[in-house]
């Protein structure tokens, strides 16, 4: 049987009915990117995007505080993660990553008043940013994958 249009076959799966693919969550604000500058200085040769939730975790500070800043939060995440991917080399597997920071906020969303880090994993992924296929390093907390 020929295919007489530009679609292409059902396959097993049938006909793909909707796609959210990482550029979309970025439009929709549910992801967030890196700046290359940054994600390039870290080791990064494809862009990088955290979730908004790995962000809010890992790398927001609004405590008066100001021994830490974003800056260096985003920082360890990056380092971290550049470590770890050189250690795995399966970063279309995933790679975990575990890091010491101290919490922004408790899990009630009130600001914290924590001075020691906490042990805190996250998942690295590469993928497809859009239907192009070019690739992407996402951050994710376990729980969202």
């Amino acid at each position: 049987m020929s295919n007489s249009t530009n679609e292409s076959p059902a396959g097993f799966w049938g006909h793909v009915v909707h796609t959210y693919l990482v550029a979309d969550a970025v439009a929709d604000g549910t992801m967030i990117p890196v700046d290359q500058a940054v994600a390039t200085e870290a080791g990064f040769k494809i862009p990088v995007i955290m979730s908004a939730r790995a962000w809010a975790d890992l790398v927001t500070w609004d405590r008066d505080e100001n021994w830490q800043d974003e800056a260096g939060r985003l920082w360890d995440v990056l380092f971290m993660t550049a470590l770890a991917a050189s250690v795995t080399r399966d970063g279309a597997a995933g790679t975990s990553v575990t890091i010491g920071r101290v919490p922004n906020r408790t899990s009630s969303g009130t600001p914290s008043r924590a001075q020691k880090p906490q042990r805190v994993t996250f998942e690295a992924v590469v993928q497809a940013y859009d239907m192009g296929g070019e690739p992407c390093l996402t951050i994710y907390l376990p729980e969202e994958r």
